[in-house]
């Protein structure tokens, strides 16, 4: 369990069968107004700032959305071959707008916290500034997306970025957690 969840743990009712905090059982976890007011207090005291955006991705221009960011996760976007190339792009964008070094600790948290995998963490001995995550479907069924393409697309022209695969379930649907990098030159 985070130190971050301790608060809204301690102001539950005893009297109330709550999910589990051992994160290898799976649980459904209420989406309650305390909890809500819990996380939004948690993000203040962390000094985390959180936006979503939704629309076009070729219409998105992160320098002009109060980027930089050093966060860009991404679930369930790579199912089509021809919005590869914004989102990519999108993607790169986004990482690149950062101003260099030092923006706190992020790749010691990555480390720590965001390492998907305990026997493989993720290096962290680039000079990167971002953490950029793509969750997908290893194939998309009938739309022609999937892992591959994407991989190929990104290690490709013009982009040059590098793939990573952090986490991965092979049984049933396949599913990747990958790792992007982008050619820093």
């Amino acid at each position: 369990m985070s130190a971050a969840s301790a608060t809204y743990r301690n102001s539950l009712p005893p009297d109330e069968e709550h999910p589990s905090a051992n994160r290898s059982i799976p649980a459904n976890l209420p989406i309650s107004l305390s909890l809500k007011s819990s996380f939004r207090a948690s993000l203040t005291e962390y000094n985390v700032h959180v936006r979503f955006f939704s629309g076009s991705w070729e219409g998105y221009d992160p320098r002009l959305t109060g980027g930089p960011y050093n966060l860009v996760l991404t679930s369930e976007t790579i199912y089509r071959f021809d919005g590869l190339r914004p989102l990519i792009g999108l993607m790169q964008a986004a990482c690149r707008c950062l101003p260099s070094p030092d923006e706190g600790r992020l790749h010691e948290l990555v480390d720590q916290k965001l390492s998907l995998s305990s026997d493989r963490p993720m290096s962290s001995n680039e000079p990167h500034h971002y953490l950029c995550l793509v969750a997908a479907k290893v194939l998309y069924f009938g739309v022609g997306g999937g892992v591959s393409e994407f991989v190929r697309t990104v290690e490709g022209s013009p982009w040059k970025g590098k793939v990573e695969t952090v986490w991965e379930k092979i049984a049933g649907v396949g599913r990747s957690v990958m790792r992007i990098r982008w050619d820093e030159k």
